[in-house]
């Protein structure tokens, strides 16, 4: 499995808590429900389950499914946080917040194709989708696909959350891919300015800057992007990107 830019993760989207579903059992339901909805960790997934169980399966605890899945991809629980998105768009083909969800899942997971394609479907029904233009830029960078149209993606998602550390981040990225370096070097400097933490944006700073002819420039941001995650060279060329 390949661990994809935890930078770039935004928060799982969550719509708004279902009604509850058996009125008669509303006061023995609710405290279930709401570890469910608005818990945490194996406690959420735990209470989801429990839900789930009582319902059978049914359309009913859609919702269910979807905090399950919430609960899957805090713990980086990936896999199974996609299968429940999967069941719960099942019930609800409409749902575009799972929908939207499985692609930030998916990312995750290193299957970018497959976000991709969820990502098209977010921004066909949701133009000015923030989270899916950031993530389908993102993804199309780290494919090395589409390049013009992942930089159009970043733009408009800028447009909408201006100085967004990931977002920049991201275009960063697609300006590396472009072997715009320059762009690339201003987009890494932006983001960095709003997270100086940012270590993949400072290792790849750093890659555009010796592509650029400033070694020393370059050793000091990979040395610095190196001592924040150590494995950030190895992450970056599981995309084939490196020095």
């Amino acid at each position: 499995m390949v661990v994809v830019n935890l930078a770039m993760r935004p928060t799982f989207l969550v719509p708004a808590f279902a009604a509850l579903l058996f009125a008669g059992q509303a006061l023995a339901q609710s405290a279930v429900e709401q570890r469910c909805a608005k818990g945490d960790g194996y406690d959420a997934i735990t209470a989801c389950s429990d839900i789930i169980g009582i319902g059978l399966g049914g359309p009913d605890v859609a919702w269910a499914y979807f905090d399950r899945a919430r609960a899957y991809f805090d713990l980086k629980l990936y896999a199974s946080a996609i299968d429940d998105l999967n069941v719960e768009l099942k019930l609800k083909p409409d749902d575009i917040d799972a929908l939207e969800n499985r692609g930030l899942a998916q990312i995750e997971f290193g299957d970018l194709k497959s976000a991709v394609h969820d990502f098209n479907k977010v921004i066909d029904a949701r133009p000015a989708s923030e989270p899916s233009l950031r993530g389908r830029c993102w993804a199309r960078g780290a494919r090395n696909d589409d390049l013009d149209e992942a930089l159009d993606d970043c733009n408009k998602a800028l447009a909408l959350e201006p100085g967004n550390a990931a977002t920049l981040d991201a275009r960063c990225l697609v300006q590396f891919r472009k072997a715009a370096y320059a762009p690339a070097i201003a987009d890494c400097s932006a983001a960095l300015t709003a997270d100086p933490k940012l270590a993949t944006a400072l290792y790849l700073r750093g890659l555009a800057k010796k592509k650029s002819g400033d070694a020393a420039g370059a050793q000091a941001d990979i040395d610095a992007a190196r001592a924040i995650k150590p494995e950030i060279g190895d992450w970056y060329a599981n995309y084939g990107v490196g020095p």
